[in-house]
Parts: C-alpha cells; sequence; structure tokens
C-alpha cells in the first residue's frame, strides 16, 4: 500500500497539479533538496534524482511557474531563496491602489533588483485578484507595471488632487495637450477616476466652462490658488 503523500504547501500543490505521480515526486525531492539555501548544479541534481540535466531544466521552470522563488540559472547553479507566506488579506479598492501606485512607482526604481521585484509582486497579486473583482474591474487583471508615461511624475499630483477635490479649491494647472503643447489653465478638480491601468482626473475648465478629463501623468505641474469653486455649471 502506497505510503499517504505528505499535505503541500500552495506552490508545491499547483506545480503538481498537472504533473505525473512520478514527476509529482521528483519535484516534491528537488524542493526538498534545494531547501538547504546552497547552490545545486543541474548535473548534481539530475544524479541525485536519476534523470538527465535537460529534465531538471524543465522542472526548474514548472516550479517557477507554480511561484517558487528560485534563483540561478543553467550555467550557475539553482537555490531556493527564503520566502514569506502571508496570511489571506482583505483591501479596499482605495488600498488596491495605493499599491498599484507605489508598485508603478518602484518599477521605474535605479536599483534593477527592487525594480524586479516590484514586478513580481504585481504579477502575484495580479494572479491573485479574484474572479469577481477582476471581471468587475474597467480594465481586467489592470496591474499594469506602467498605467502611465511616468508614474513618479504622476504621484506628486494626486495629494493636491486629491485634497482640492474635497476642499473645492481652484488650481492653476499647466497640462500637456494631445499634439503635445502646453496650456495653463485655472481648472475645478471634480473627481480622480481609478481605472486600473492609469488615473484620470475629470475637471472644469475656468476659461471654457467645459468638462475636461487628462490622464493625471499629463499635467506638468499644479498650483494652489487659494480660491474656492461652487457647482459646476447646469446645461440649459
Amino acid at each position: 500500500m502506497p505510503a499517504p503523500t505528505p499535505p503541500t504547501s500552495a506552490p508545491r500543490a499547483r506545480a503538481a497539479k498537472s504533473a505525473s505521480p512520478a514527476r509529482a515526486e521528483r519535484l516534491s525531492r528537488l524542493v526538498k533538496a534545494l531547501q538547504d539555501g546552497a547552490v545545486h548544479s543541474a548535473s548534481d541534481l539530475a544524479r541525485a534524482l536519476g534523470v538527465s540535466a535537460r529534465t531538471i531544466w524543465r522542472d526548474m521552470d514548472v516550479l517557477r511557474a507554480a511561484g517558487f522563488s528560485l534563483s540561478g540559472t543553467r550555467g550557475a547553479g539553482y537555490r531556493l531563496t527564503p520566502t514569506i507566506q502571508l496570511p489571506a488579506l482583505h483591501v479596499t479598492l482605495a488600498e488596491l491602489e495605493a499599491l498599484h501606485l507605489a508598485l508603478a512607482i518602484l518599477s521605474e526604481a535605479a536599483d534593477a533588483d527592487l525594480a524586479q521585484a516590484a514586478a513580481g509582486l504585481a504579477s502575484k497579486i495580479d494572479d491573485g485578484l479574484p474572479e469577481q473583482a477582476a471581471m468587475s474591474a474597467p480594465h481586467p487583471r489592470g496591474f499594469s507595471l506602467h498605467p502611465f508615461a511616468s508614474p513618479s511624475a504622476a504621484a506628486r499630483h494626486i495629494p493636491l488632487l486629491r485634497a482640492a477635490i474635497r476642499e473645492r479649491r481652484v488650481l492653476r494647472a499647466r497640462l500637456k495637450q494631445a499634439d503635445g503643447t502646453r496650456v495653463t489653465r485655472l481648472i475645478h478638480p471634480q473627481s480622480i477616476e481609478y481605472m486600473g491601468k492609469l488615473w484620470r482626473v475629470i475637471f472644469w475648465s475656468v476659461e471654457d466652462t467645459t468638462p475636461m478629463s487628462l490622464r493625471v501623468d499629463q499635467i506638468d505641474s499644479l498650483i494652489d490658488t487659494g480660491a474656492a469653486f461652487g457647482a459646476p455649471p447646469q446645461d440649459g
């Protein structure tokens, strides 16, 4: 009678989900061998498991796709890097927006490792979004690392825009138009829309008394005039 299979972690379960029994057992042994933190060559792992180095290469791809944090390459050897398992988290749309913005900014980091870590985290969050939340979003699976031309440039405007919306303050904005030209306008910001891939500000232009919509990263500069505005003009 075969021995019972021990409980598996979530990544290990995903790795073995579509594998044959023999491959699932090999993947389990491979993970166990890598858990000592040392660097193992594909040839050493192949000898220990009785398979070819090419099989080990394929298994490493399977483990990476399943979510294991593996460092190394075919020529340099492999090691399993430490990971932290978090309990299930429930976040609001505003919290998801904040996380999205932070990851977008980190993706521009000069530190390549930090930028790569931001990309990996964004991918994991994307994969973990519940189907209902993904389908209800304007842009399903919306964790683009480049939601606008310059995340850090857009991020600096969001606090003032939020404050102006909340306190109904007039802002002087230098805006980049679709044709690339710049124009300065007095605006009444009404709302900021988070579209999963980008932020847009909806505002009234004092000069044109017309509603306008613009990506936040298309704002060059904002100045709080200190003046307050009333309700937007009504049609008719």
